[in-house]
């Protein structure tokens, strides 16, 4: 258990929250304290610590989903506080009723696991306990300013799937057992009340309608799964081949300035950076410019077609591969060796400035060393 949690921390910051819900649901209602508080305290603990240190130590700033709510702040502990001193913005964006809509797409799918037990006396809400740990993933979606966030197209619902399953085995145990125990009371005449519990350790039951499940979530992948996008990736198999080559030609441990679909490819350099994270005309910290013309990243399209003609005008530059509209543009050797020997010239200038005649009996020892005034400019 300890080491699952450390593999989910690590595998992305947000679901530390996920962790300490979960620590939550197994503490107080699990009363599994042992794993109930490493989930509790290693979850708090990962989460400040990435957060408040490592985020901000890396990156300068603070954590890059924050400019989601910039309406309830511009930092993680501002949201955090703006959400409790400001309780009528959030419930206005929780009762919405495009968070109604979020809701019952998330629950829909799952739906056939829940309906059985509906049609039992029995109270369906303790089997939907083990939805405490997806709190953290609805509502952070539900305040994101961000309206794919509750799209089911995209990876933000993810965290909440493994809780889902979870409640649909408790609903679907707790209706078999409810049939089986009126299959008793109609043999033997009596009845016995029994309160709902759950239970972990509870088996997945003898379901009588196998194909009505498998239909149904045919039925709801094809509504709701966005089936075109199926074959999004085909169409971009024609600059496969040449994509590849490209990659071969970024050689040294330059910076790359590429888009937002080649960027995976170049992660174990130093520097990379998006399109849409820098301007045309400022491009001293790269080396590479790779790009896709034919398959661009949407947002993008247009810097990259802009981009591309001004490196082809630019002296600085040379294309040193060109396949299928895939462009490889690298920065000429000897104009960065010109370009960091003024740089280091005009630093040089610069300490040399602030020497001043008082200072020049300290550093009189090295060669090379005149007053300001006995400079030509």
């Amino acid at each position: 258990f300890c080491l699952a949690i450390i593999w989910v921390l690590g595998c992305k910051a947000v679901l530390s929250l996920t962790v300490v819900f979960m620590g939550v649901w197994l503490l107080t209602f699990e009363r599994r304290k042992f794993c109930g508080l490493v989930a509790l305290c290693l979850g708090i603990f990962w989460f400040v610590v990435v957060t408040q240190g490592i985020i901000p130590f890396f990156s300068g700033g603070e954590v890059a989903g924050v400019g989601r709510y910039s309406y309830l702040g511009d930092s993680v502990v501002g949201i955090m506080i703006n959400i409790l001193l400001q309780p009528g913005v959030v419930l206005g964006k929780i009762l919405s009723f495009e968070t109604i809509k979020y809701i019952c797409l998330l629950l829909l799918p799952v739906t056939w696991g829940i309906f059985p037990l509906l049609q039992t006396n029995q109270t369906i809400l303790p089997h939907l306990i083990p939805l405490i740990p997806t709190i953290p993933t609805i509502v952070l979606n539900v305040l994101s300013e961000v309206s794919f966030q509750r799209s089911l197209n995209y990876q933000y619902s993810l965290p909440a799937i493994a809780f889902l399953l979870l409640a649909v085995i408790s609903c679907l145990a707790a209706a078999s057992k409810a049939e089986e125990n009126d299959i008793s009371l109609n043999l033997s005449g009596k009845r016995e009340l029994e309160i709902p519990k759950f239970n972990l350790r509870l088996s997945v039951p003898n379901f009588q309608a196998p194909k009505m499940i498998i239909l149904w979530s045919v039925l709801m992948f094809l509504l709701l799964g966005n089936v075109a996008d199926l074959f999004l990736y085909w169409q971009s198999l024609d600059t496969w081949q040449a994509t590849r080559n490209a990659i071969t030609y970024v050689k040294t441990e330059g910076g790359v300035l590429t888009d937002n679909r080649l960027a995976p490819h170049f992660t174990h350099r130093s520097t990379v950076k998006l399109l849409n994270q820098t301007k045309p005309d400022n491009l001293d910290e790269f080396d590479y410019v790779v790009l896709n013309l034919r398959h661009p990243w949407p947002d993008t399209e247009e810097a990259g077609i802009i981009l591309s003609k001004n490196l082809q005008n630019n002296q600085e530059w040379e294309l040193n591969y060109q396949e299928n509209d895939v462009l490889v543009f690298q920065r000429k050797e000897g104009r960065r060796k010109k370009e960091e020997g003024r740089n280091m010239k005009n630093l040089s200038i610069v300490k040399l400035s602030f020497t001043s005649s008082f200072q020049l009996p300290v550093i009189g020892q090295l060669p090379a060393i005149k007053m300001l005034n006995n400079f030509p400019f």
